[in-house]
């Protein structure tokens, strides 16, 4: 068997087959977009007697860390092993490659969402954040008044692609775990495929304009119409993304999404956890929240280089010993050093730990999404308390990660 990266000629043939790996059909050939996101180079296959019976592949991306700073980041994906082929180290190989690509390319970490949450912590993978379900019943659900001087429009077409790329570009970095995307990956996600409809409509595109004409926010969302046994409508707004530059434009459009006709529930998934939008509604219990589950996970590649982008809310000096059984390179010893400022400084040293941390719970807490004392209390970090409360104040931070823009 064979392992190795695709050439262009091939790219068809690797998305086929990842689409039949997930369990999807395959009605047409890829689209230019779709073709157009793959990195041919950054894609690993195993191939046997000529098929791929192992595949994967990573994106290039910018990774939004606490604080507005981002990282280099490897977005692995498209990750899978034939059936026939399951038990013979493939799955290994691949994702070997593909971390030693990413240390080549000097990207401090690697990030993934997992089709099956148990198996990349052995590659040293930490969940980083979560996402829900947010339903609110558009029958009885009200925003608290507030003063809108914008106005919301419909568009498509080009008018959406300048929207969202001109929104997304303003607001990608505002929060830990965006993303800063290729364009061509937008292209591919807004292209609408009738195959990812599942019974509702075209993908609609409603933007929030502020009193100056810039477009400041965006909904995309799809309409699933039903009707009751009563005879009564009963659709749903299945929402994707509600994404602002301004809380009034974000609410506007939460606003516009709860008062379209026809329509009694708006579903939107993924959300963050912390959405603010039920706390903005005059009764939070006109919405719920489920499927709360995990979302980003991240892979520390260069320590020093991911503790020392993000922010921090105290000042502090601890040294961490971090243990990376895959990946011995990547541990050792570092300082972390904060100022008043929010600035840190990470470096390697030879000075007596203050507690040990392994190399997946540090990618839980580089992003800030879970206090290391809850980690502690999962046993997987072990301190005393004083040390434990110095760690929940250094890795918290003011709002939870949220990966916006799922690859």
């Amino acid at each position: 068997m064979e392992l190795r990266s695709i050439s262009l000629d091939e790219r068809a043939e690797f998305i086929r087959t990842v689409t039949l790996g997930f369990g999807h059909s395959i009605t047409k050939e890829p689209s230019e977009p779709r073709l157009g996101k793959v990195e041919t180079d950054r894609t690993r296959v195993v191939v046997d007697r000529g098929q791929f019976v192992g595949w994967s592949g990573a994106y290039t991306f910018r990774l939004a860390v606490p604080g507005g700073a981002s990282v280099g980041a490897s977005g692995v994906t498209a990750v899978g092993v034939k059936t026939t082929h399951r038990r013979r180290g493939i799955l290994r190989q691949m994702m070997t490659e593909l971390l030693d690509d990413a240390v080549e390319r000097g990207e401090a970490a690697a990030i993934l969402q997992a089709s099956e949450g148990a198996i990349y912590g052995r590659f040293g993978y930490g969940l980083a954040s979560d996402s829900c379900r947010l339903r609110l019943d558009a029958r009885t659900a009200r925003l608290r008044p507030f003063d809108d001087p914008g106005t919301i429009d419909l568009v498509d077409g080009k008018d959406r692609r300048q929207a969202v790329g001109a929104v997304w570009g303003r607001i990608w970095d505002r929060r830990a775990g965006g993303l800063e995307l290729p364009e061509v990956f937008i292209d591919a996600r807004l292209e609408d495929d009738p195959d990812d409809r599942d019974g509702a409509s075209e993908l609609l595109c409603a933007v929030h304009r502020a009193a100056d004409g810039t477009v400041d926010g965006y909904a995309l969302y799809r309409l699933k119409p039903s009707w009751g046994e009563d005879g009564n409508p009963d659709g749903t707004v299945k929402v994707w993304q509600v994404e602002a530059a301004d809380d009034i434009a974000y609410l506007a459009l939460w606003r516009f999404l709860l008062s379209i006709d026809l329509m009694t529930t708006v579903e939107a998934y993924p959300r963050p956890v912390d959405d603010p939008v039920r706390w903005a509604l005059t009764d939070p219990r006109h919405a719920r929240i489920d499927l709360v589950g995990d979302e980003l996970w991240v892979r520390p590649l260069d320590v020093a280089a991911l503790l020392a982008a993000r922010s921090y809310r105290v000042v502090d000096d601890l040294v961490l010993d971090v243990v990376d059984d895959t990946r011995p390179e990547v541990g050792g010893r570092f300082r972390l050093t904060t100022s008043a400022d929010g600035t840190g400084s990470c470096a390697r040293t030879g000075d007596p730990s203050d507690v040990t941390i392994g190399i997946a719970e540090l990618g839980s807490l580089s992003l800030g999404g879970v206090r290391p004392s809850t980690l502690a209390a999962a046993g997987r970090l072990a301190a005393d308390a004083a040390t434990l409360r110095r760690l929940d104040l250094l890795f918290s931070w003011d709002e939870t990660p949220y990966l916006t823009w799922g690859f």
